[in-house]
């Protein structure tokens, strides 16, 4: 129905609507002192609520501000509303003030969902794009626990990209903690690769479950994972490409004499930190004679401490992409502008005379073999060779040198900017993961690099800090100092070969002659 009739109703006898999506009606304070003064000048609208009783539907802050200036009664029109009508007003009343959450729209939305009203319906009433419903109801769709974790108000995309976590919520939280710091980017780009990779494993799993083919899980142990005794890796099928599709090109390039498949190992990221040598591993059993699995055995030795190197410095390397990948997206920014910001001159001096330097004390060789990384970088942060541009161009040219092309490149560029980029690939094309494990690396190149950045209105992240602060040197060896000088190889093979005897002959054993007795 749609009558209405006015009457003034005891103020005592009406409620909120508990549907209302604007939970905080905020201050009313100067609202009600109005009213006070020149009494309610616009109508509530509301509907029977059973027992004498009305619940609002329009003016919930009025109602606020009536009670807070101590009235009696308020003007009310009262209307015959389905609960799905009068949420779909109250919807539209509050997004047409713009004062409405994202949240709280959302989860407008939704209640309307929950009554039978389809997406399509529900765009149409309160006047919104299915594409702009649909996006409230991804956002409605993120646990209170989430909600709980944001500091600060999120906009609308990270909003949206917190509930592409739906299915990851220890990610989602972590990536909700940081909505509206100069943290949330590095956050981002782990939580969205943490949250691949366990999609991965969960399509993986899957797939061999449907195949009806067994596999171990193995666990890491210092941060790599070992092959199991009595097996022999055959592949590691790490994450990225759809599992079945790696094994059936693993399966086409193999030796046709190779050993089958007789075990499958799925080294399970933890998504907490990065491990090496991570994915699913295929394995080959095996039965040898006794000296083969002594060799086998020193070569997994040889093989763990690999692994563990590898492993000690997994760390340096994610945070390198990372933190790469951070720094180039900022001075791709800086060279799309229209205009750069004022002070940019000082950063880029400060990045110039850092390369500079670097030519000159020879950490930076422009015109050697690192002139193809300084063109490529160039490239990644969206500078081209007009060339590529010219769709009409088949001359068939004769080789030129990479300067040449970097000069093309970068011609169309103020010298400003020319000055930017050209010193900031320089830099970077000097740069490895390895200098973030090295005292020299991080004090002579990265350093430098950020510091230049920085005037350049870079915001360092706190992992980046971290690093800067030498989070990923090595802890130096315990009494390095007190080292004495090493033997010759010679007697140190000629020692041991005495002590072993030694030993064999006191517990009654023979010297053996294999390879595996002298280890």
């Amino acid at each position: 129905m749609n009558t209405q009739t006015l009457q003034d109703i005891d103020i005592e006898s009406i409620d909120p609507n508990p549907a209302n999506p604007r939970q905080d009606i905020g201050d009313v304070s100067e609202l009600a002192a109005s009213i006070a003064e020149q009494g309610v000048q616009q109508n509530l609208v509301v509907v029977p609520g059973g027992d004498g009783r009305y619940t609002v539907v329009i003016g919930h802050r009025r109602l606020a501000a009536a009670r807070q200036a101590g009235l009696a009664s308020v003007p009310c029109a009262i209307r015959e509303w389905d609960e799905t009508t009068q949420r779909e007003i109250m919807l539209v009343e509050n997004t047409q003030r713009s004062d409405l959450t994202l949240l709280e729209e959302g989860d407008g939305y939704q209640g309307l969902l929950d009554l039978g009203v389809s997406v399509e319906q529900a765009a149409q009433r309160t006047g919104r794009s299915e594409k702009t419903v649909r996006r409230r109801l991804s956002i409605a769709a993120i646990p209170q626990a989430t909600r709980d974790k944001t500091t600060a108000q999120p906009t609308i995309e990270q909003w949206q990209a917190i509930a592409e976590l739906a299915d990851q919520s220890d990610l989602q939280e972590a990536l909700a903690a940081t909505a509206g710091t100069r943290d949330w980017d590095y956050t981002l780009s782990t939580a969205t690769e943490h949250a691949a990779r366990r999609r991965w494993y969960a399509a993986a799993k899957t797939l061999l479950d449907q195949q009806s083919r067994e596999y171990t899980f193995e666990e890491p142990s210092g941060g790599y994972y070992q092959t199991p005794e009595g097996c022999t890796q055959l592949a590691l099928l790490a994450p990225g490409k759809p599992f079945e599709q790696q094994e059936a090109e693993w399966l086409e390039t193999r030796d046709e004499d190779a050993p089958p498949v007789t075990r499958i190992g799925m080294r399970a990221w933890d998504g907490k930190r990065p491990t090496w040598s991570e994915g699913i591993a295929l394995y080959a059993q095996y039965d040898i004679t006794q000296v083969k699995q002594e060799r086998a055995e020193r070569e997994a030795a040889r093989q763990r401490q690999r692994e563990q190197a590898e492993a000690e410095q997994a760390p340096a390397k994610a945070h390198a992409v990372t933190s790469l990948a951070l720094r180039r997206a900022h001075i791709a920014h800086l060279l799309e502008l229209k205009n750069l910001p004022r002070n940019t001159s000082k950063g880029i001096a400060l990045l110039a005379a850092t390369a500079i330097q670097g030519l000159i004390t020879g950490r930076i060789d422009a015109w050697g073999r690192d002139s193809g990384e300084i063109l490529q970088t160039l490239e990644d942060i969206g500078l081209q060779d007009p060339r590529n541009d010219d769709e009409n161009n088949t001359d068939e040219e004769e080789y030129e040198g990479t300067g040449a092309i970097i000069a093309r490149t970068i011609a169309r560029l103020d010298p400003q900017r020319q000055t930017l980029a050209l010193a900031y690939a320089s830099i970077e094309t000097s740069i490895s993961w390895l200098d973030w494990l090295q005292d020299d690396g991080l004090t002579q190149s990265i350093t430098p690099l950020y510091a230049a950045l920085e005037t350049l209105g870079y915001q360092i992240s706190q992992p980046e800090q971290d690093g800067l602060d030498g989070a990923y040197l090595p802890t130096p060896e315990p009494d390095e100092e007190d080292e004495e000088e090493q033997p010759d190889e010679e007697e140190t093979e000629t020692a041991t070969q005495e002590e072993n005897e030694e030993d064999e002959t006191e517990t009654g054993k023979e010297p053996e002659e294999s390879e595996a007795s002298e280890q």
